[in-house]
């Protein structure tokens, strides 16, 4: 399916609305459309819809977890897009990791680290890269 946008577009998954919103914002100044997601269903039927270049990803979500989510994205796409994790559970690094995502952040983040492990994730894959580890 074809996206309104043209600049290719991250996928920002994240059940509180206050850290959606600031993640939201933060990548559009960085020039990228952003699309979100309140749980992993939405989520799924984003991913549907949608070929984003990068996925942000809470691990707790209601409504299927992030790894729910990252099996469902393989089922979707035959070459998904790169997937940061973001959770204040320490121990789901392994468990995303082992996942597919390619870097986990934990909560509470810094928000220049976010953007910097997004926008090497994103430069990734514009370079063939999707599957590399970038944090």
């Amino acid at each position: 399916m074809t996206t309104r946008f043209e600049r290719p577009i991250v996928l920002v998954v994240e059940d509180d609305p206050c850290i959606r919103e600031v993640i939201r914002c933060v990548i559009e100044d960085e020039g990228f459309p952003v699309v979100t997601a309140a749980d992993g269903q939405a989520a799924l039927a984003l991913l549907d819809q949608h070929r984003p270049v990068l996925a942000i990803l809470d691990w707790m979500l209601p409504k299927g977890g992030g790894a729910a989510v990252l099996a469902g994205l393989r089922q979707i796409h035959r070459d998904p897009p790169p997937v940061v994790v973001i959770s204040a559970i320490e121990q789901a690094a392994d468990k995303a990791r082992q996942s597919g995502a390619i870097a986990f952040i934990r909560k509470p983040f810094e928000l220049e680290e976010l953007v910097a492990v997004a926008l090497r994730a994103i430069e990734g894959r514009a370079e063939g890269g999707a599957g590399q580890q970038v944090a």
